[in-house]
């Protein structure tokens, strides 16, 4: 390999080099820029109307969960094959252990509230009545 072969590989070598690090700080601008772009009006709104940007963020939280639900539904009735398989075999055993475990919250807050007020005649009793039953629906079925 002659002198000029080795200069100019080393010539199209830091070329390469430069060309990606361009690239890649264009990147780093183009990223900065649409960041900047999107914080600083909220920032603003956000320090500015308090009220009206937690309306806006539970809004766009809202608008995102919907979304999210919907698109899942759309999947499973496409990969379960219409809307009645998916409620039978999908959602109603998921809504049913949801609210399984919401009774079960909701029950255990009123036990620990019991405890707290002092009521402990009352609240050892159904705490082991509630472990009991909580034991039976969880692991003895």
């Amino acid at each position: 390999m002659s002198f000029l072969q080795t200069l100019k590989r080393i010539w199209f070598g830091f070329w390469r080099a430069f060309r990606k690090l361009t690239l890649l700080c264009g990147f780093v601008l183009g990223i900065s820029l649409i960041g900047f772009v999107l914080v600083l009006p909220l920032w603003y709104f956000a320090d500015h109307h308090r009220s009206g940007y937690s309306i806006f963020v539970l809004l766009l939280f809202a608008v995102l969960t919907i979304f999210l639900l919907f698109s899942r539904y759309r999947t499973l009735q496409e990969q379960y094959g219409g809307h009645k398989q998916v409620l039978t075999q999908k959602v109603l055993p998921s809504v049913v252990k949801g609210l399984r475990i919401l009774a079960s919250l909701i029950v255990l807050y009123g036990i620990i509230l019991l405890f707290v007020q002092g009521f402990y005649i009352v609240a050892v009793p159904l705490s082991v009545i509630f472990l009991l039953v909580f034991g039976y629906i969880t692991f003895g079925r």
